[in-house]
């Protein structure tokens, strides 16, 4: 729901350019508008719209009239003994084409349904597009929050390491221990490195998606407000939102396409007449012409491409009852998990990082007192952090899933 909320607030926008300061925060919601504004897929899916709805119109037109001019007996000296000679026949006729059969009506129909696929199109690129911002921005602000994390255990760690370096020189504890800190120092410089590059990777990633002009800076992301996911039965909801879902949207109208271009081949084997009328002049006589012309369906009474309709029909059909079944089965996942990671991410404080904090800040008493396992503290530590780690992921999976369902 928020992405279609979002995608909605930028189609006014989806051709003016968006300003971004540089100093000012840049919510995951003004990159969502940002990107729908600037995306060439967006405008190319918009521009495929334009050209199935050009073609709708084509398509209701009907055939063009036309015209035929004729003069006979013409006498090839040029030596005429009157304006117009008696023994010159003149011709004036008009033929229009008269559609039968309901081939018009399924000709159209066809190509409505053709719009009703580009326009579902257009619906799946934004869609698509805001998801692949939203996991950018939080991969972007998952790596900036981990450095973050990573640098102040280094720095207290670091300070722990002070602490041991004088213990060892004062000979109270032995220089294994002092080199089991120094471990666990160099380990989180290359966890800071990583970060440092995942983080750089997202926002390099996220810059180019949303064509700023200048690299965007990471302490310009802001963590967005929580989330919570659809309440109810997860197979239910899957349902009812696999109805609304473009890709299900464009392969229902391809089989509408599909049904209407059967329909229209059915229809092509009854030759459409041509009505004929006009003026003639023979003799020195006026006279009116009228006629009707029918192909005859001797030869050709269209039964390959009806065979090649009907089993269009089928196939769009059957694309359409799998796409329906795999959808349902992926939204039912998404939605059970969102739920899930939702009510785990609530307590993760609670069970999982203050347990962690009591352990760590009791090691450190001890440490400080003299009377702390080397081996228990260093792993308190290890276990606070990658508790944080653990946390952190968690909520914005949760965040990440919620938005998605």
């Amino acid at each position: 729901m928020l992405a279609s909320m979002l995608i909605m607030r930028v189609a006014p926008l989806a051709a003016q350019e968006v300003t971004v300061s540089d100093l000012s925060p840049f919510s995951l919601a003004e990159a969502i508008e940002r990107a729908q504004a600037v995306s060439p897929q967006r405008q190319a899916a918009q521009a495929r719209t334009r050209a199935a709805e050009g073609a709708l119109h084509q398509a209701s037109r009907l055939p063009n009239p036309s015209i035929d001019l004729r003069e006979e007996n013409l006498d090839p000296s040029g030596n005429r003994r009157a304006p117009i000679d008696q023994t010159v026949d003149v011709f004036a006729l008009l033929s229009q084409q008269i559609e039968i059969g309901g081939k018009r009506a399924a000709r159209t129909a066809a190509a409505a349904a053709e719009v009703t696929a580009a326009r579902a199109g257009v619906r799946q690129t934004e869609r698509d597009l805001t998801l692949n911002v939203m996991r950018l921005y939080l991969a972007a602000l998952q790596a900036r929050t981990l450095t973050e994390l990573l640098a102040t255990h280094r720095d207290e760690l670091q300070a722990l390491v002070t602490i041991m370096t004088r213990r060892v020189q004062e000979g109270y504890a032995p220089e294994a221990d002092l080199m089991k800190f120094r471990t666990e120092v160099a380990r989180l410089d290359t966890q800071i490195a990583r970060a440092r590059l995942d983080l750089h990777q997202s926002l390099t990633a996220l810059t180019a998606l949303l064509e700023l002009p200048r690299p965007l800076e990471s302490a310009r992301l802001v963590m967005p407000p929580p989330l919570a996911p659809p309440g109810g039965d997860p197979l239910e909801l899957a349902r009812q939102a696999v109805e609304h879902r473009s890709e299900v949207v464009a392969a229902r109208a391809r089989v509408e396409r599909a049904r209407h271009t059967l329909d229209l081949e059915k229809a092509r084997r009854l030759p459409d007449p041509f009505f004929t009328a006009g003026y003639k002049r023979t003799n020195g006589q006026d006279t009116l012409v009228t006629g009707v012309m029918v192909p005859l369906p001797v030869f050709d009474r269209n039964a390959g491409n009806i065979e090649r309709a009907t089993a269009e029909v089928q196939a769009a059909a059957l694309e359409l009852d799998a796409l329906v079944k795999q959808q349902t089965a992926a939204t039912t996942a998404l939605i059970r998990s969102a739920q899930e990671l939702a009510s785990r991410a609530q307590l993760v404080d609670q069970q999982l990082l203050q347990p962690a904090e009591v352990v760590r800040n009791a090691a450190r008493a001890s440490f400080r007192e003299g009377a702390a396992n080397i081996l228990q503290l260093v792993d308190a530590e290890r276990v606070y952090t990658e508790t944080r780690r653990d946390a952190l992921a968690l909520k914005l999976e949760a965040y990440e899933k919620a938005f998605e369902a």
